[in-house]
């Protein structure tokens, strides 16, 4: 101790003060007996604090109320890291959400058009039955006449039962589009969530550590408080 007031440092000297001259020097040099008796005061010496303290050990509430600032401080960057992730995750969700309800408006014009194309088709038949009954029933100058409008029907009936089975392959087709998305959709939140765990921890430890160095450049003069006794 005398050889810290006589020889240290001005801000050592102050430091020790303002911790309660509560100083201990050892010699790393000492072995056995010896050894342990420089242990035996230092533990002393922290009891001997702890008593003050009435029965508690030293808690400096400077550092308690720093580190809720900078809890705070690195919430409030975290917090703003996360809700521009979530912005872009749900940019993304409204264009697949486009693509599903783009798809799904040409699905209903498609089994409409189908449910027409049906019907029509359905249309033909019975006139083609209606008019190859006539023609069975016709006579010689009639039969020609008939027979020309039964061919007609006939061919329109193929062309539309072509275009029948193309749309029924087309509404397939547009039913796997809208599966595959809902699927891309469903594989994009399980990353998303993944991935905003993953960059918000990284996000959070670069904060802390900005703040941290922003706090060490800004400290021109020694602590005030005793950290240890």
């Amino acid at each position: 101790m005398d050889y810290i007031n006589d020889y240290s440092p001005p801000n050592l000297r102050t430091f020790v003060q303002k911790c309660g001259n509560r100083v201990i020097a050892f010699d790393n040099n000492l072995e056995g007996v010896e050894q342990d008796g420089q242990v035996e005061k230092l533990l002393d010496l922290i009891l001997e604090n702890v008593r003050e303290n009435g029965g508690e050990f030293y808690k400096n509430e400077l550092y308690v109320e720093a580190e809720m600032k900078i809890q705070t401080v690195e919430e409030e960057k975290v917090q703003n890291e996360k809700e521009k992730l979530e912005e872009e995750f749900k940019h993304s969700e409204r264009q697949n959400d486009q693509k599903v309800e783009k798809v799904q408006n040409h699905l209903e014009v498609l089994n409409r058009k189908q449910n027409h194309e049906t019907c029509h088709i359905g249309s033909l038949v019975k006139k083609i039955e209606e008019y190859e009954r006539k023609l069975r029933e016709s006579t010689t100058t009639q039969r020609k006449e008939i027979k020309l409008n039964v061919d007609v029907m006939r061919g329109n009936l193929e062309t539309c039962k072509e275009t029948t089975s193309d749309r029924a392959r087309e509404i397939e087709e547009n039913k796997r589009n809208i599966i595959e998305i809902c699927k891309i959709q469903k594989e994009n939140r399980d990353r998303f969530k993944r991935e905003l765990e993953e960059k918000l921890a990284v996000k959070r430890n670069l904060v802390r550590d900005e703040i941290r160095k922003d706090v060490e450049e800004k400290q021109d003069s020694p602590p005030t408080e005793c950290t240890i006794l």
